[in-house]
Parts: C-alpha cells; sequence; structure tokens
C-alpha cells in the first residue's frame, strides 16, 4: 500500500476511536502503530474529498469520517442501481479550495460503466476503495494541483503525461551532491529546511490581501532560497512580460508567475538564459526538477528517502513548465520538502562539479553554511547559474590567488550591507540587474527589494538613481507581518538610518528618505 494511503487509514481509525471514547482501543492501537504523520479532520476531507458529506453529518452525535466516506460510498452505489443503461459516471467534483478552476491535464476516468443490476455488499466496499484511489492514494499515484492547506491535493497524475526523462533519485549517486551542498559526503539537509513556498495568503487568508504575492518563510536558514524565489516572483508578476497591479490580487497570473519563477530558476542552474529560449527549446537533460512520488505532505529529505522522489529531466521549456506546474502543490504546500528539493535539483542542473569549481582556491566548498544558514554562492546560483562567492565582476587575480565573481548580469541582483560598511563592493553586473529587483543582506539574513513597479521606465544603471524621485518596496518573508514598507528617495543627503535605507543608499549615493508605507524599520 501507498505510504501516504497507510497514515490516511490510520488517521481515520484513531478519529473513531477517539469519537466513541474507546481510549483502551485507542491506546493499544497507538502502542502497536506509531503516529507518524498527525493530520487534522479538515485536511483529511480536503484531500479525500469528502468535506461536504462530512459537513453535513456534523450535526448527528458522534459524526465520524469513517462514516463520512462509507456515506459518500453509499451515495454512489445508489446512483449507479438507479442507472437504467450502462454510461459513464459523472466527472468527481474537485476539492472547494482548488486554486485551479479545472485541472492543468485531463486524466481519463478508468472505471466500466455499471449495470443497474442490484449491488452487493462487496461493490460497497470496492466502491469507496475506487473513490480513494480516483484520488491518488492508491498504487503510489499522486495528482498534483494547488492547494492552499499543507495537505497535499491534486488534480492531475503525473504518471499518465510526459515531462522528458524520469528516473528514481535512488538511482543516482548523490556524494557529490551532499559534498557541493555541504562540504562533506555525508551531509543531511537541516530540519530548518523542511517546508515550502507557500505565499501569506496561503497561511493567514484574507488578513495578507496587500501582500498576496508575497512569500511566507516559516523558519530562518532557508531565507536566502526563498528570497531568491521572492525575487524571481516579483520579477514575473510586476516587470515581465505582462506586469500586474500590485494593489490588484491576480491568483491566476500568481500562478503562472510562480511556475515561471521556478522554470527560470533551473533553466539559470543549467546555464541556459531563460530571456533566450522559446517554450519549444529544446534543453537535453541540462535541467534536472526533483519531485515527490507521494502525496504525502509529510514526506522528508530527498537526501534522507531518494528512494521517495523521481528525477525529472525535461525535454523542453514547455515540459519544465508544465512539470513545475503539475507539482504545484508540493511546492505551494506549507509542510514539504519543497526547499530541499528545489536547492539539490539547481546543483543537480549546474552540476556537483561545477558547483564545487566555482568556490574560491583553498576554501572548503559548501552552500549551507555555519549555523545551517544559506551562503551568498547558493544564492548566487540560483540567481546568475554560478555558486561564487563573490559579488564583485568577474575573476581578481591577487598576486596568483584567484577570487571568483559574477560572470554575467543576473536577471535580479543582490546588494550587501557590507558595501554600506566598507568591506565590499557589489559590481555592476548584481547593483544594475536586468529587472530592478534585489536580493538583500543583511546581519544574516536575506530579503527583497525593488522598485515599485509603475515608478520604473527604463534601464536601470548607475545614473538612473542620481538625483531623481525613486520608489522602493521592501519585504520580508520572514517578518510574519503581512506588511510591505516603501520608502522614496529623492534629492539630498540625509544620513542612512537603519539597515533599509543603507541597503538604499549603496544604490542611490547621496538622496533624502521618506517611509511612506510602513514604520522605519532600524
Amino acid at each position: 500500500m501507498d505510504p501516504a494511503a497507510e497514515d490516511f487509514a490510520q488517521e481515520i481509525i484513531r478519529e473513531y476511536l477517539a469519537v466513541h471514547h474507546l481510549k483502551d482501543l485507542r491506546a493499544q492501537f497507538d502502542a502497536a502503530v506509531p503516529r507518524t504523520n498527525k493530520m487534522t479532520r479538515h485536511d483529511i476531507c480536503n484531500s479525500l474529498g469528502i468535506g461536504k458529506t462530512y459537513s453535513a453529518m456534523k450535526e448527528a452525535k458522534n459524526a465520524t469520517l469513517l462514516a463520512a466516506l462509507t456515506s459518500q460510498g453509499l451515495r454512489r452505489v445508489k446512483a449507479a442501481n438507479a442507472r437504467r443503461k450502462p454510461q459513464s459516471p459523472p466527472p468527481r467534483a474537485e476539492p472547494e479550495d482548488m486554486l485551479f478552476s479545472k485541472p492543468v491535464f485531463s486524466r481519463p476516468h478508468t472505471a466500466a460503466p455499471r449495470q443497474s443490476a442490484p449491488v452487493s455488499s462487496d461493490v460497497i466496499f470496492e466502491d469507496v476503495v475506487e473513490d480513494v484511489a480516483s484520488l491518488g492514494l492508491i498504487d503510489g499515484n499522486i495528482q498534483p494541483g494547488i492547494h492552499r492547506t499543507s495537505s497535499l491535493s491534486f488534480a492531475t497524475d503525473p504518471h499518465t503525461v510526459s515531462f522528458g526523462h524520469m528516473q528514481d533519485l535512488s538511482d543516482i549517486d548523490l556524494t557529490l551532491a551532499r559534498q557541493a551542498l555541504f562540504g562533506k559526503a555525508t551531509g543531511q539537509f537541516p530540519a530548518s529546511w523542511h517546508g515550502g513556498f507557500p505565499t501569506y495568503k496561503d497561511v493567514l487568508g484574507s488578513t495578507a490581501d496587500s501582500v498576496w504575492w508575497g512569500l511566507y518563510q516559516q523558519e530562518g536558514g532557508p531565507c536566502g532560497v526563498v528570497a531568491c524565489v521572492q525575487a524571481m516572483l516579483i520579477r514575473k508578476l510586476f516587470f515581465h512580460p505582462n506586469p500586474v497591479p500590485m494593489k490588484t490580487e491576480r491568483y491566476g497570473q500568481l500562478t503562472d508567475a510562480f511556475t515561471g519563477a521556478i522554470a527560470d530558476i533551473l533553466l539559470t542552474a543549467a546555464g541556459v538564459s531563460p530571456s533566450s529560449t522559446r517554450k519549444q527549446t529544446r534543453l537535453n537533460g541540462q535541467v534536472v526538477l526533483i519531485v515527490p512520488k507521494s502525496l504525502n505532505a509529510n514526506v522528508p529529505s530527498p537526501l534522507h528517502r531518494p528512494s521517495l522522489f523521481s528525477v525529472v529531466q525535461p525535454t523542453a521549456v514547455s515540459d519544465l513548465e508544465a512539470a513545475v506546474r503539475t507539482y504545484g502543490a508540493f511546492f505551494r504546500a506549507t509542510d514539504s520538502s519543497a526547499i530541499m528539493s528545489l536547492t539539490l535539483s539547481a546543483v543537480l542542473s549546474r552540476g556537483p562539479e561545477n558547483v564545487m569549481s566555482d568556490a574560491d582556491e583553498g576554501t572548503t566548498p559548501g552552500l549551507i553554511g555555519t549555523h545551517d544558514y544559506c551562503t551568498q554562492g547558493l544564492v548566487h546560483l540560483l540567481l546568475t547559474g554560478s555558486a561564487v562567492s563573490g559579488v564583485h565582476d568577474g575573476n581578481q587575480d591577487f598576486d596568483g590567488y584567484i577570487l571568483h565573481g559574477i560572470g554575467r548580469r543576473g536577471p535580479v541582483g543582490v546588494l550587501t550591507i557590507y558595501e554600506h560598511h566598507g568591506h565590499m563592493a557589489v559590481g555592476p553586473r548584481m547593483k544594475y540587474p536586468e529587472t530592478p529587483v534585489w536580493v538583500v543582506f543583511n546581519e544574516s539574513h536575506y530579503s527583497v527589494l525593488w522598485l515599485k513597479p509603475e515608478a520604473h521606465q527604463m534601464l536601470v544603471t548607475k545614473n538612473y538613481f542620481m538625483g531623481q524621485h525613486r520608489c522602493f518596496i521592501y519585504f520580508d518573508p520572514l517578518a510574519h507581518d503581512p506588511e510591505y514598507y516603501q520608502v522614496d528617495t529623492d534629492v539630498g543627503s540625509d544620513t542612512p538610518d537603519g539597515f533599509v535605507e543603507s541597503l538604499i543608499h549603496t544604490l542611490t549615493g547621496n538622496c533624502r528618505f521618506e517611509w511612506v508605507v510602513g514604520e522605519k524599520l532600524l
């Protein structure tokens, strides 16, 4: 049985025993079958598609999930008995909170037409099993879509469509990938890296309407990865190719932009410039995408249990985008291994040997550093395709010692508080990127800064900021505060006060600061 089906079955049994106050049996069951994946009733109802049935039964005493699942199966049996001639069953309704109104890909119904003869109790059980199987909980099928809770619910079975070459992750030797990530062959992702890329609205609901575009980071550690995805998402939403207003929620366009952001990061890591590709551009195996085989939201790290993951090598850009969209629920879930999977995908797309050769001579390779923090090298891998640690342009030779730097202009840029303190200078390739969006570093944390889209009229260069009125937006996915900040600059010579003004000052030089939205951050 698929591990996810086993988890659902165990939780349904626990809920039944609890509702009927069978404490001794519950204790025996817990001792015999330890809980590995705690789920709420809401999670189970959404994943099994029995939310409406359970809600209708809640008024009755001792209503249970098992009763709701059985009741839904009985209704199907009655409908089958009422038929006068064979006919295909009606399409199954999708969960109410699924973001797609229709599946990305159609999945043919494989059940045979039922006859009008009376149906036995054995068939009642088969119908219930068929309901569960159609949701991907049996035989290891998963049906990705996008869901607003940590429980994954899917609209399409990826095993019925082709994205290119696909194989088990366990078939690949990951020794070099571990060395590239951790500097040793036995490394594992830290626990704080377990999570996905949900938006604030996914997590907080309507209270986060003003930042419907903002990603929500649950724990510190992978802030550089989350900030890179956020920056690329902002680029896709507000700058390329058909920008949307920042204050107007466009959830369908958010889904498209998120898909494009993940795809662009992997294309960049593979050395394929996203700006020069078309949908049908052939990829020839350069891009690697790591995805789970199971819909279980708590699927562990791909390095810890590689047998639970597949490796997808799309044949074209369109296949890559289709794969990312199909697995959207995995990437957008609050409780998934999407951050780890994207990081490993980028390393494999670049090539572990190339990642390690990007490191400066004499330094220990590793993209996850002290205190489990994301390094500058990992940020540059996601944004430029090279895991170099230097923010300067090109390589610099210091008496034969080579410091590796940025080889090409990035789609979004990087700013660091260390430049304000005089310790280093960001080169023009990252200070003035293709799009005026920056991943910014301050005191071991990464967040995002960008020019207000409607204020951006031309290519960003050094002269773009000199003596001009500019509007900057600052946002921190880890702040757990559904707000953004707007800081306007104009002609003047204020002394920067706080890290946001100091970061902006590295771009604009002398200017006057005015906090238009939000209280000043120090």
